[in-house]
């Protein structure tokens, strides 16, 4: 069995037209592949806060955390809810199952919350947002013989 580099040194012209065939090759594949410089994704996260000013944890829990937990926890786009009660606030960390419409979601929640919840006394209306990723594109340093100020 003749090797493949016995071949290509005895047949120069195949060698040689191989590399251009895969030369070619490698040109229609990067003009086809997909690129993107910031890749578009959302996250499934939707965030509840409420703040109840001067309220114990436990008054958070059985005031504002175990009610809303029961007005959203039936919606079938909901896959966890997580849940924090502490001095003043409540909030709400709710991931979605894949595949669900985030916009839609959202406004699911929040008519959920506003119509059958009644808030005690004192506690500020429910702030409904989905979670933004930001990352850092770059860093940058500066540096040279100048004021912070005239290097800003």
């Amino acid at each position: 069995m003749i090797s493949f580099v016995h071949m290509f040194a005895k047949h120069r012209v195949a060698a040689n037209l191989l590399m251009v065939i895969m030369i070619i090759a490698g040109f229609i594949g990067v003009d086809r592949l997909r690129t993107q410089f910031f890749p578009s994704f959302e996250l499934d996260i939707i965030t509840v806060s409420v703040a109840w000013p001067g309220a114990t944890a436990e008054d958070v829990q059985e005031g504002l955390t175990v009610p809303i937990e029961n007005a959203i926890e039936e919606l079938a786009v909901i896959d966890s809810i997580d849940a924090t009660s502490q001095f003043g606030s409540a909030s709400f960390r709710i991931e979605l199952v894949d595949g669900a419409n985030l916009s839609q979601a959202l406004d699911d929640i929040s008519q959920r919350i506003d119509q059958n919840l009644t808030l005690p006394e004192g506690a500020e209306d429910p702030m409904v947002s989905s979670l933004t990723r930001y990352e850092d594109i770059s860093n940058l340093l500066i540096s040279g013989p100048l004021t912070p100020f005239e290097l800003q």
